[in-house]
């Protein structure tokens, strides 16, 4: 196993890319603990990635429905979206909340 990290929020991208590529896909690993953001991993591969979704119920680890939902409700964005990250879309949040604080027009 490689590293071991304990993260506060944690984004997994998959992303397709074109014919003209040496690769034919990409995944990338973010990582957010604190204010601190970071690209942990970024994969190349051929063949299409694959996830699985268990649940150890702490004497047996087994695939699971509920999980696959849970994960699934956390979604971000559609296909047919502009794609932004739940990561940057924080940051935004939190850039544009300073923002207000500063001009003096905080409705919070």
């Amino acid at each position: 196993m490689g590293k071991l990290l304990t993260v506060d929020d944690l984004e997994i991208i998959f992303e397709k890319q074109s014919e003209n590529h040496d690769f034919r896909w990409c995944v990338y690993v973010r990582a957010r603990k604190g204010q601190k953001e970071k690209n942990v991993l970024m994969i190349k591969l051929n063949n299409k990635p694959y996830t699985r979704f268990l649940m150890n119920n702490g004497t047996i680890v087994t695939n699971s429905k509920d999980v696959l939902k849970d994960i699934m409700s956390n979604i971000i964005q559609l296909i047919w979206e502009m794609p932004v990250s739940k990561l940057e879309k924080d940051i935004m949040k939190k850039s544009n909340k300073k923002k207000l604080k500063k001009s003096g027009n905080n409705r919070n």
